[in-house]
């Protein structure tokens, strides 16, 4: 049985997403990580440890964590619906113009990890600023709604 379990939670991350977090998903879940309290920050580390795999959709502007269960063991303690928690404003540099800087908004979705998501493609996004991934730094990190 088990072994019917792992293959089918396996197929849709061959066909639609993959296991690791891309380099600015990563950058913005870093900032957003060291924001929270360590118990928190616990609970994050155990849902994304525990995430299937990571779909993708509208060209990478969207990553959703699944979940094999549906569900991460251990939950936030919001659990409204699609709650963003919090918002990081990347840009080129610290003192970055407004024009200059995107947010990325982090979703939870009755307690579990549910989404990052970029304003566009990263790709556009890039290159309507010029810029590279290399370049782009964490300007500040918007807390929006409490996990607690």
């Amino acid at each position: 049985m088990q072994l019917l379990f792992d293959a089918l939670t396996r197929w849709p991350r061959l066909l639609f997403g993959s296991t690791r977090l891309l380099p600015l998903e990563e950058l913005c879940f870093t900032a957003w990580r060291q924001t929270l309290p360590e118990d928190t920050r616990a609970i994050l580390e155990g849902q994304l440890e525990q995430a299937a795999y990571i779909e993708r959709q509208a060209g990478g502007a969207k990553a959703i964590f699944r979940y094999p269960s549906g569900k991460p063991d251990t939950l936030f303690a919001n659990t409204a619906p699609d709650q963003v928690v919090a918002k990081v404003i990347l840009g080129a540099s610290v003192d970055a113009r407004p024009d200059h800087t995107f947010g990325v908004k982090v979703f939870v979705h009755r307690g579990r990890l549910f989404s990052i998501e970029f304003p566009k493609r990263p790709d556009r996004l890039l290159e309507k600023h010029g810029l590279t991934e290399s370049e782009l730094h964490v300007i500040r990190v918007e807390p929006v709604h409490a996990l607690a």
